[in-house]
């Protein structure tokens, strides 16, 4: 599980979403204050020791007989953002058409980054780029949470990732570091409000909630969409049931939705942009109007 950092102000889980094609692909973030990680973990803990034979969440290996542990599961994570400004749930879907224009401009703007870290093989360029997009497509969202933060992410290993790790075996800095320097450079030029990234985890979603946070969210969140839109078998429209009665009327999906996403050959699609966002939880649309976020109320954090 997570470890508590002091100086760092957020936690952020990510994972992969995607259409049932791939017309459409994206992450899933979960975020939290660092003094909210231990309420959450310990929230989670406790709905796992009550379903018996359920070792972690993971949205594509829901059984019907665990829908009690899945519901609590969300409830926890929309509790969390009645807790707390900074607890966010954000789906970000691409075109896939935009993707690689979106690396492209990951490597135009990080090339110095890496030259400096001594980066020079055109294939750990690209893997890197790859690897750091789920990253580096958060820092948008992540500027309206406040001014001067810091972030350690947890994110599932993928083929990029693992490509990563592989062809960077040796050297000073580890793969973790050298996406850090990256996202950081990419931040320093585009995105400066966001968090300032601290540290990069790559690891099983197995071993942390925020990833599993973020999978079953995105997953559940994603079959309620194809539901809403018109189609889904049995299995979307039971994950839609479970996260419309976990969240009740905190779920509430975009008014523009169905003029935003069709369906196509049965998949989704974006019809009006390269790009599309929807958010669980607070939306700050104006920071400063608000100051700086609300902390979680300290005697919810007594484990």
């Amino acid at each position: 599980m997570s470890k508590i950092v002091s100086k760092t102000d957020l936690f952020l889980g990510i994972d992969d979403i995607g259409t049932e094609t791939g017309e459409c692909i994206g992450w899933t973030y979960f975020v939290l204050p660092q003094n909210g990680y231990r309420w959450f973990a310990q929230q989670v803990s406790r709905t796992l020791a009550h379903a018996p034979g359920l070792k972690h969440f993971h949205g594509k290996k829901y059984k019907t007989h665990y829908r009690t542990a899945y519901e609590r599961f969300l409830q926890v994570i929309a509790e969390g953002t009645n807790k707390c400004l900074q607890v966010r749930s954000v789906n970000r879907l691409y075109a896939k058409h935009f993707f690689s224009g979106f690396i492209k401009d990951i490597e135009a703007i990080s090339k110095d980054a890496l030259a400096i870290a001594g980066v020079a093989d055109t294939e750990l360029i690209k893997a890197m780029c790859l690897a750091s997009a789920p990253i580096i497509a958060s820092l948008p969202l992540l500027q309206e949470l406040g001014p001067d933060l810091h972030v350690i992410i947890e994110m599932d290993s993928d083929k990029h990732l693992e490509k990563l790790i592989r062809k960077h075996q040796h050297g000073t800095l580890s793969a973790e570091q050298l996406l850090s320097i990256l996202v950081n450079s990419y931040r320093n030029q585009k995105f400066r409000r966001s968090p300032v990234v601290d540290e990069v985890r790559v690891t099983k979603d197995t071993r942390s909630y925020m990833i599993q946070a973020a999978d079953v969210v995105g997953h559940f969140s994603m079959n309620a969409i194809f539901h809403e839109i018109g189609t889904a078998s049995k299995s979307k429209l039971e994950k839609s049931e479970v996260i419309r009665s976990a969240w009740g009327p905190q779920f509430n999906l975009p008014p523009d939705l169905k003029q935003e996403i069709v369906l196509r050959n049965n998949d989704l699609v974006l019809v009006n942009g390269a790009a599309y966002t929807f958010s669980f939880g607070a939306v700050i649309k104006n920071w400063g109007k608000f100051g700086k976020p609300a902390e979680i109320v300290e005697d919810d954090l007594n484990v």
